[in-house]
């Protein structure tokens, strides 16, 4: 069955929205359908030739409200940082007889503040963990979320380079010494991306193993990039941020595996997801009390591992490298991992059974995956990320509460506003247990 869908993205910049937007749309042009993807701004990933990528002319309810009587669309999938409920209550009162399906991803998965807009749209989230977050905050059970018009897709999804990458003739490229164990990172150069912990981990992987490399694009200016480049030398090297898929391609095929840390969290990486596709297995840092959808990519032996703490990944990127024989089976899970479940025709696939079931009302197999996928998924979710973060019972307790405060909307939203104060009795914390100080002094 064909379908008309109109995709709104914020712009055709680099971010994963926009990416997630401009492969769906492209996948689903291949597969038959008719596609208008419409964008605030243009950007990088704006083609002219593409009859059906468009930049908005004028204010943005007009234009797609003008938009969308010129295409008369089946479904109209907004894509946005929340729910944008201009556009939203704009389109909702739709004239005719039968007004098109409005799906909304709101990609940080936050409820809007406004609940009733949850009756005027179809939700998508952008996987498993900010489906099962925004349950918690919503107060619904998995089913009960499906019923009232919440999914999930893994947004953004693999989509292969253009042609097919040599993991050998990538390293020849990149000039890799042979048998060189090679760890990085891909991603965009803004800082809070990033995790200033990363130089404290290169220092000790590179000082530890003579054998060792770190690669990466987008390594931001103030985590001591310079610095790092004077002390490592060719060992350590940093491409700057581009659009260059196959470039980045052959970067993160060359490595042995990923070290993915970031500030804030993702609720999807596209980087993690990327990197998979190629093969290559991602280390990720846990983010117990922000985005956490590093929980549902980095799967414990298919995919790579989680950690809590930088001392741990500091030991994991050492076993690795110390024994390379758990990297050839841990590659290929990976990959096979990202080619089933995350490969662009596989999401548009279930994308678009998604919509035909809010559509008709009529059971879907994909219903039963989601379900699924969560139970298996984000069972244990709290006490399993506690583990991580948490040595000795008093802290595993600790960050129990802490999980438990994060699934409630109101303690969130309060502690987003105090968050810079916490931050500052966090860093007190580490602080003390860098310099040794015994857990008995400061139990009570």
């Amino acid at each position: 069955m064909r379908v008309k869908i109109l995709q709104v993205i914020p712009d055709f910049g680099l971010g994963g929205i926009q990416k997630a937007g401009c492969v769906l749309a492209e996948t689903m042009v291949r597969a038959g359908h008719q596609v208008l993807l419409l964008a605030e701004k243009t950007g990088p990933r704006f083609q002219p030739s593409c009859s059906w990528h468009r930049v908005m002319q004028g204010p943005r309810r007009e234009a797609l409200a003008e938009a969308a009587c010129e295409f008369s669309p089946d479904v109209i999938h907004l894509h946005a940082p929340g729910y944008p409920e201009d556009l939203i209550r704009g389109l909702a009162g739709w004239p005719g007889e039968k007004p098109p399906l409005l799906v909304t991803t709101p990609v940080f998965g936050r409820p809007p503040e406004d609940r009733r807009l949850l009756a005027l749209t179809r939700t998508c989230c952008v996987g498993v963990f900010t489906f099962y977050r925004l349950g918690r905050w919503l107060k619904q059970q998995p089913a009960e979320m499906v019923r009232n018009g919440i999914g999930y897709v893994p947004l953004t999804p693999f989509q292969p380079p253009p042609a097919e990458v040599d993991r050998d003739a990538a390293r020849r490229a990149l000039a890799i010494p042979e048998g060189t164990f090679v760890f990085g990172r891909v991603g965009r150069s803004q800082g809070g991306k990033w995790h200033p912990c990363y130089p404290q981990i290169i220092d000790a992987v590179l000082s530890a193993d003579p054998g060792a490399q770190w690669i990466s694009i987008g390594f931001p200016d103030d985590l001591r990039l310079a610095r790092l480049r004077e002390r490592w030398g060719d060992r350590f090297r940093s491409f700057p941020e581009t659009t260059d898929y196959q470039f980045i391609a052959g970067v993160l095929s060359a490595m042995d595996v990923q070290l993915f840390w970031s500030q804030h969290g993702e609720c999807f990486a596209s980087t993690i997801c990327e990197a998979a596709g190629m093969g290559t297995p991602t280390i990720a840092g846990v983010n117990p009390c922000q985005d956490n959808g590093q929980v549902e990519q980095v799967l414990e032996g298919v995919t790579g591992e989680l950690v809590g703490t930088p001392a741990q990944a500091i030991a994991v990127l050492l076993r690795l490298g110390s024994d390379r024989s758990r990297l050839q089976p841990l590659r290929a899970s990976t990959r096979q991992h990202a080619w089933t479940r995350w490969h662009v025709e596989r999401v548009t696939a279930d994308l678009l059974q998604l919509y035909e079931y809010w559509r008709s009302g009529k059971e879907c197999s994909y219903v039963e995956v989601m379900l699924r996928e969560h139970h298996e998924l984000m069972r244990n979710y709290r006490r399993k990320v506690a583990a991580l973060k948490a040595e000795g019972s008093l802290r595993h307790s600790a960050w129990e509460m802490a999980l438990w405060s994060a699934e409630s909307w109101t303690l969130f939203s309060a502690a987003r506003r105090v968050k810079p104060y916490v931050r500052k009795v966090l860093d007190y914390g580490e602080h003390l247990q860098r310099h040794g100080m015994h857990r008995g002094s400061y139990a009570g």
